[in-house]
């Protein structure tokens, strides 16, 4: 009788969690900038973000690498895997846009991408951003995102690769296939707008579930902070549209307003597995198992053992 009851409950349970769960943006990526430290990798607000890139590593006009401060870049790697989040880094962004051009060429591709590949091994990042702003050489955008997918993939499939775009120039269409965000950065747009500037891309081959709006957050930097309603709206835009994700910009420099963040934290879904144990002869009963995000999608069969809902 004991196990007969068990399970059900489960079922029931699991049930339940999943039609009561509130509505989830796919992710939540936030930047970390390398030049303010007044907000300490401690006192980020975690739980707006799924993601978090340490902004940024330069690059030199011998295509070699600008690192941040590595004694923070660990914090923020340590800090952020104890509480289940994906931190990564961005190459590039404004005014990098000629040297990412000379980085790129034939000549000089596969050494910059082994250099990031290092920097990404030796501190243990979870993938990398790239923001290539102005200077564009197609082929080359082209050929370097292909073959930092192709180097990602050989070390580790699940790490990820995200790009900075602009609707207004999306050199990012071309290389959908091989990232697995493209975030633009229109930090000032609205929830009425928006999905005008992401169809952008869309018309360009891109599926509606790699793309996310950026949202302004920050009192003083790009177009400066949008406010909590605009905030609310673009969420919930991008859970009623079947769009990816959310881009923050940024989470420091002269300080994030709490109030935005706070409206946001409610659709960024939960990064920590739960699990719900389930009776140890299951392989004995007529049961499908399996692995499911926290919208009910199932992610991988099981045979036996017990539910694993994770995001």
């Amino acid at each position: 009788m004991k196990r007969s009851w068990l399970f059900p409950f489960v079922v029931v349970g699991a049930i339940s969690l999943l039609s009561a769960a509130p509505k989830k943006v796919g992710w939540s990526l936030g930047y970390y900038v390398s030049w303010d430290h007044s907000y300490s990798p401690t006192t980020i607000p975690w739980d707006a973000v799924t993601h978090l890139s340490n902004f940024q590593v330069t690059i030199n006009n011998d295509a070699s690498l600008g690192l941040p401060d590595e004694n923070i870049a660990k914090q923020l790697i340590a800090i952020g895997h104890s509480k289940h989040k994906k931190v990564i880094f961005s190459i590039g962004g404004g005014g990098y846009g000629q040297q990412f051009a000379n980085a790129t060429t034939d000549g000089n591709r596969t050494k910059f991408i082994s250099s990031l590949m290092s920097y990404l091994r030796r501190l243990g990042y979870d993938g990398i951003d790239t923001d290539w702003e102005g200077n564009e050489v197609v082929s080359q955008f082209v050929a370097f995102h292909k073959d930092l997918r192709d180097s990602i993939n050989a070390l580790d499939p699940t790490l990820c690769i995200t790009i900075a775009a602009e609707d207004w120039n999306p050199i990012a269409a071309k290389v959908h296939m091989y990232v697995d965000q493209i975030n633009d950065m229109w930090y000032g747009a609205k929830a009425d707008k928006y999905p005008g500037y992401l169809k952008t891309f869309m018309d360009l081959g891109v599926p509606k579930s790699k793309l996310g709006p950026g949202i302004g957050i920050s009192p003083d930097q790009g177009s400066g902070n949008i406010g909590v309603q605009a905030s609310v709206d673009l969420c919930e835009m991008v859970v009623n549209q079947g769009f990816g994700g959310i881009m923050l910009w940024c989470l420091q420099t002269k300080g994030y307003v709490p109030a935005d963040l706070a409206a946001i934290t409610p659709y960024v879904p939960p990064t920590a597995p739960t699990t719900i144990a389930v009776p140890s002869d299951l392989n004995r009963r007529n049961v499908s198992l399996g692995i499911f995000d926290l919208q009910g999608r199932l992610l991988k069969d099981l045979a036996k053992g017990r539910f694993i809902f994770t995001p």
